[in-house]
């Protein structure tokens, strides 16, 4: 599936974000947020991943980003933002890349308009950290979505707290091994312990109901974790009935793993349980006598206890590795007394394919109550874990709301619009394209552009009608410009209405004299923008200006739609005549 490139506006997460410096691979904006450190201003930024807005950044130092970065854009058809590109909407102000964080935020350019909510999920409502219970509560499982540019709208269940990983960013240049993650595994249909795996692979579970969940070999893949040979991911060849499914053979390339029959492997039963307040943990000796080596994530059941017997996920406690010796494990699941024993189990899992992919990192993890859980930094691409390709990690947003000094945006209802204010944002020096939105009163051009459109005035003035038009804003400029700095009416209506984008519209139309001015800005006739400034400094200007305006300012939106030549030859006409 293509990335979605699309330019959005109003600005909203799950859209397409790309580092100016960076030519490779876009990533996703997660949502909007506000700055609260004590003693700054109050800003309005975009959420992303650290190693997409510092994407240019010398060197691989882990750590706070404290210096501002480059411009954020939301490219359209360009793959390589440039002082050219019209989709910058801020900079890089700050950001963390470290074990525990991946992320970063841009400032928004004065008058950009936004949403606080996501593309396809809706508006945000808070932020949540998700506790230990909601995550590791089998028969309730925690369920998130996220939209990003490359995988779109997805479900997905927490797996796992505290998940660690090493990560490699955008073309290795943000390498780290990430802890304290949120694993999120893809959509799940049906998931439960093997009870045999037949010749020629064939799967029974006897309390499955593969075909009334609707379990598609197009739309789906079974997942194989658990001590044995056969851990992978694989395609589905045939749904034979409620309690049998039968995995693609031979395999595709992208899931190597072989599948062997073989009954429940022998383990060494767990001889210690160690129980401590803050965590259960099972150590098991000699394991490696009787079984082919457990890795995290397995599962194991307990059994022979009074109140513990169950199916657990385990993990090694620290930095603490899985030995086949001496295995020490946290169960996550309910607490229970000493005396239990357990063993390892083979187990499937029917799920979509995938949660996410590279260019979905930056996307917000949100629950179903439309709060945000976790930013997301990639997808799992441990290879000693097969079974695990398309699962997503993020880090919790609690953490980087700390970290990086912000609040999460929240909305009541969707379409709630908002623009960034002048106290809010970031005024923008470079050159204004046509589109973006601004809350300057004028926007400067660089001197090349200035000099190109005194040499078109000159053009315009071998007409009759464009001696007329130079003359009406000779005469009212000043006027104009003062309205629109001192009333605060009249600079909404400017700002609203693209009045800032006007210099520049007039620049591109004369750099392709034949190319149209555009109709509209963003999504608004341009010859309603017009009227609109027209009505309201008629409203407010001096009795000169409102009887200009009403003798001619009908003409200027004739303008719309026509390109430079066009207008040239239509200045033939005075600008009373041009309205007949």
């Amino acid at each position: 599936m293509a990335d979605d490139s699309k330019t959005y506006r109003p600005i909203r997460g799950g859209t397409q974000l790309q580092s100016e410096s960076y030519s490779g691979p876009s990533g996703t904006l997660g949502c909007l947020a506000e700055t609260n450190r004590v003693g700054e201003p109050k800003r309005i930024v975009v959420l992303s991943v650290a190693h997409l807005l510092y994407a240019g950044r010398d060197g691989n130092p882990l750590g706070p980003i404290t210096n501002p970065g480059e411009r954020a854009c939301q490219a359209d058809a360009c793959s390589k933002c440039s002082r050219c590109c019209s989709d910058d909407i801020g900079r890089s102000l700050r950001g963390e890349f470290s074990q525990d964080v991946d992320a970063a935020i841009a400032t928004l350019y004065v008058g950009t308009k936004y949403l606080r909510e996501v593309e396809e999920i809706g508006p945000i409502r808070g932020a949540h950290e998700i506790t230990h219970k909601e995550a590791h509560t089998p028969a309730n499982p925690f369920r998130v979505r996220k939209r990003g540019i490359r995988t779109r709208l997805t479900e997905g269940t927490v797996r796992l707290l505290d998940f660690a990983t090493a990560t490699k960013g955008l073309d290795d240049g943000f390498k780290r091994v990430a802890l304290r993650l949120v694993l999120i595994q893809p959509k799940t249909l049906f998931q439960a312990p093997i009870t045999a795996i037949q010749p020629k692979g064939v799967i029974r579970v006897d309390n499955a109901r593969f075909r009334a969940l609707g379990v598609d070999k197009n739309k789906h893949v079974i997942e194989i974790s658990g001590p044995t040979p056969s851990r992978g991911l694989y395609k589905i060849n045939e749904v034979q009935s409620d309690t049998v499914i039968i995995p693609a053979h031979p395999l595709a390339p992208d899931f190597a793993a072989k599948l062997t029959p073989q009954n429940q492997p022998a383990f060494t039963p767990i001889n210690q349980y160690i129980f401590t307040p803050t965590q259960n943990i099972v150590q098991a000796n000699g394991l490696g006598a009787n079984n082919p080596g457990l890795l995290p994530f397995d599962m194991v059941e307990i059994r022979n206890s009074p109140s513990n017997n169950g199916i657990y996920q385990v993990q090694p406690l620290g930095n603490q590795a899985i030995s086949q010796q001496v295995a020490v494990y946290e169960v996550l699941a309910q607490e229970g007394p000493n005396g239990a024993e357990a063993r390892g189990l083979i187990f499937i899992r029917v799920r979509e394919e995938r949660f996410c992919d590279a260019a979905d990192s930056g996307s917000v993890v949100v629950s179903d109550g439309g709060e945000v859980v976790g930013l997301l930094n990639g997808k799992v691409e441990d290879k000693a874990r097969a079974e695990l390709k398309g699962y997503g990690f993020a880090t919790p947003i609690t953490i980087i709301t700390q970290r990086l000094g912000i609040n999460i945006l929240t909305a009541q209802q969707a379409g709630q619009e908002s623009i960034v204010a002048e106290t809010e944002g970031e005024p923008d020096s470079g050159p204004v394209a046509a589109g973006r939105e601004t809350g300057r009163a004028t926007t400067p051009l660089q001197r090349h552009q200035l000099e190109t459109l005194l040499e078109a005035q000159q053009d315009l003035f071998e007409t009759a009608g464009g001696k007329e038009y130079a003359a009406l804003f000779r005469r009212h400029f000043e006027e104009v410009q003062t309205l629109i700095n001192t009333n605060k009416r009249v600079a909404v209506v400017w700002q609203r209405n693209g009045g800032p984008l006007l210099a520049q519209l007039a620049f591109n139309a004369v750099q392709n004299p034949d190319t149209p001015i555009p109709a509209d800005i963003n999504g608004v006739p341009l010859a309603l923008c017009l009227n609109n400034i027209l009505d309201i400094l008629e409203k407010y200007g001096s009795a000169e200006l409102q009887s200009d305006i009403a003798q001619s300012g009908a003409s200027w939106t004739r303008f719309a739609g026509m390109s430079f030549n066009q207008v040239k030859n239509g200045l033939e006409n005075s600008p009373d005549r041009l309205s007949a």
